[in-house]
C-alpha cells in the first residue's frame, strides 16, 4: 500500500466555503474508486490548507489516479501540487464505526543511527496500542525512505479524542484537520 498527500494553500480567491462546496460536489466520486483503500478530504481552516490524504492498494492504482482525470481536474482548479508519497507499514481500524470527522497527522524523523527493524517493531507496538483508543476510526503508519521520516495518520470520530491524540503526540510535527468527506470503497473489511 502507498499513502499520498498533497496540500493546497488557500489563497484570497479560494476560501474554506469554496473547498466545502467542492468536496460536497465531488467527494462521492471517490466512494467506489478502484484501488483506493481510503481518502480523507481534509481541511485546516486556521492554517488555510486543504490537504487530502489517500491510501492506495498498489503503486499501479496510485499511478492511475495521478495520471487520470480526477487529479487533472484538481491541478486545473488549484495548480499541480507537490505530492508526497509513503510506503504504508501498517494500517488498521479502531473500534469506532461512525464516519470519521477529525484527523491527526504526525511526522517524525528517523535518526540515522536508528535500526530500521527496531523502528518497525516499535511502530507496530504503538499501532496496536493506538487501535484500542476510544474514538479511533483508523490508524496508519507510513515511511518516507527519501527523507527517512515516519508518518502516523489517525482518523477520529469525535473532536475530543482527536484533540487528546494531538496533545499527546510526541512527534516532531503534528497537524490536525477536519474531515469534510471520507471515502472507503472496500469498507472496513
Amino acid at each position: 500500500m502507498l499513502a499520498l498527500q498533497y496540500t493546497v494553500r488557500l489563497k484570497a480567491d479560494v476560501d474554506a466555503d469554496m473547498i466545502r462546496r467542492r468536496v460536497a460536489e465531488r467527494g462521492s466520486l471517490y466512494d467506489n474508486h478502484p484501488g483506493l483503500v481510503m481518502k480523507s478530504f481534509l481541511l485546516n481552516e486556521e492554517d488555510q490548507v486543504y490537504a487530502p490524504f489517500y491510501i492506495w492498494r498498489s503503486e499501479e492504482d496510485w499511478k492511475q489516479f495521478v495520471f487520470g482525470d480526477l487529479f487533472a481536474n484538481l491541478a486545473a482548479a488549484f495548480g499541480r501540487p507537490r505530492v508526497r508519497t509513503w510506503f504504508v507499514l501498517g494500517f488498521g481500524h479502531g473500534a469506532c464505526t461512525d464516519q470519521p470527522r477529525f484527523a491527526v497527522r504526525e511526522v517524525d524523523v528517523i535518526a540515522p543511527e536508528t535500526s530500521l527493524e527496531a523502528v518497525r517493531e516499535r511502530e507496530a507496538a504503538l499501532q496496536a496500542q493506538m487501535l484500542t483508543k476510544p474514538g479511533l476510526y483508523a490508524h496508519s503508519i507510513a515511511l518516507d525512505a527519501d527523507r527517512w521520516e515516519l508518518v502516523r495518520y489517525s482518523l477520529w470520530c469525535n473532536e475530543a479524542a482527536s484533540r487528546d491524540a494531538a496533545v499527546g503526540a510526541q512527534s516532531d510535527c503534528v497537524n490536525t484537520y477536519e474531515v469534510l468527506h471520507f471515502s472507503e470503497p472496500g469498507g472496513r473489511g
